[in-house]
């Protein structure tokens, strides 16, 4: 999916709205696009159904839902036609509206609504919970209606409309808008008076959307990674201290039999159940967390910012608590398996956890955690410092208030 923007460096506009016109001969010569569409917000007021009220109306041209590969409830959609002048007035109402005013009733298709003083048809209705990833109120509009095209080919003054589309495969950002720059200068061309100087600049709709956030957030996974390795080196560390106090034990197992495999499965399997009871209570934890972070949120996030846990994060969650289970369980898991009759009582019988090797390792994930916890606390400071400093920036402005 991409973004249309238009571009026009004469008038200093290199992110401007383009005109509806111009998005129809691209959608109509355009050789790199599966759909594209059009698509401008406003408002509109209901009437006839009790007292008038103010709408939020998406002006869409018949392409959009094909972009986003969403199919109506029932009914359908917007069609080439609808978008002709003197075409019959359709629109097509929101899950949400349609519960509201007509129960959900079926019947509502065929009805018509009075908006802006014209009667319209209704001839479907969006699926429950769609939320659309573009600006403005498109993903709550209550009513779409079709972006009427004028009848004169010339009229293209009015550049109003976003336009987003979704590219073939094996087609780029970059080649998809040196074709639409081709169009572009044969509209030029053709109508010097409204098109001189306009092109167009097409951005990946995951960037036009949340800018250049990437490396933020690999930052921010880096040091969750890097508390996690924290964690992982003190429970194994607990792990190996655990293990030592049971060197007696492991001793006797394999005295009677057991082999170092069956130990080290035994071991892993008790490091599994922690890892995985750790999964559990972080799913739990962040269940709750994103509900506080969205509460406090407010406006700040998009609308269309949909955030859940779903299959995939359980999923990820399962794989990591499997990981980190072996990750800090292994090495416990060797050392429990190499214990026999013999080292115990050369180690000294009770004087449990004083091997010479276990000791080294211990000592080892202590120092690692104290430099993993370094690194994080210095970036920690580097951050509040940066925060400060911009906090202290002078605006040149009182912002009080």
């Amino acid at each position: 999916l991409v973004r249309v923007h238009g571009n026009n460096v004469l008038m200093g506009l290199p992110s401007a709205p383009v005109s509806p016109l111009d998005v129809a001969d691209f959608r109509e010569d355009n050789r790199s696009f599966e759909s594209l569409a059009a698509f401008s917000n406003s408002d509109a007021v209901l009437t006839g159904r009790g007292e008038p009220r103010s709408l939020s109306v998406s002006n869409a041209s018949a392409g959009l839902m094909d972009v986003l590969r969403i199919r109506p409830e029932i009914g359908r959609f917007l069609l080439p036609e609808d978008e002709k002048e003197g075409a019959e007035r359709v629109i097509v109402l929101s899950h949400e509206f349609w519960q509201s005013e007509f129960g959900g009733d079926p019947s509502a298709i065929g009805q018509m609504l009075t908006l802006a003083g014209i009667p319209r048809r209704v001839v479907g209705v969006l699926p429950a919970g769609f939320r659309s990833p573009l600006p403005g109120s498109m993903g709550e509009a209550d009513i779409w209606r079709p972006l009427l095209l004028p009848s004169d080919p010339g009229a293209r003054g009015g550049h109003f409309a976003w336009s987003i589309g979704r590219l073939k495969s094996g087609v780029t950002a970059s080649q998809a808008q040196a074709e639409l720059n081709g169009i572009a200068e044969r509209i030029e061309k053709l109508y010097p008076a409204t098109s001189t100087g306009w092109r167009t600049r097409v951005v990946p709709l995951r960037a036009d959307l949340v800018g250049d956030v990437r490396r933020g957030l690999l930052a921010l996974c880096g040091a969750v990674g890097l508390v996690l390795a924290i964690a992982c080196a003190n429970v194994a560390g607990l792990l190996l201290g655990k293990a030592a106090s049971r060197t007696r034990e492991m001793a006797i197992r394999r005295t009677l039999g057991a082999g170092p495999w069956r130990i080290s499965r035994q071991l892993l399997t008790e490091s599994m159940l922690l890892s995985v009871a750790g999964g559990i209570f972080g799913v739990l934890l962040a269940s709750w967390m994103k509900d506080l972070v969205l509460s406090t949120a407010g406006s700040s996030l998009p609308s269309w910012a949909d955030i859940r846990l779903d299959g995939r994060v359980l999923g990820f969650t399962f794989v990591i608590s499997i990981l980190t289970g072996l990750l800090f369980g292994l090495v416990p898991a060797l050392h429990g398996s190499r214990s026999d009759l013999g080292s115990w009582l050369k180690e000294g019988g009770a004087q449990v956890g004083t091997g010479e090797g276990r000791a080294r390792f211990r000592r080892f994930l202590v120092a690692g955690q104290v430099a993993l916890s370094v690194v994080l606390l210095v970036g920690a400071a580097l951050l509040v410092q940066s925060f400060s400093r911009i906090q202290a920036v002078d605006l040149r402005f009182e912002a009080r208030n």
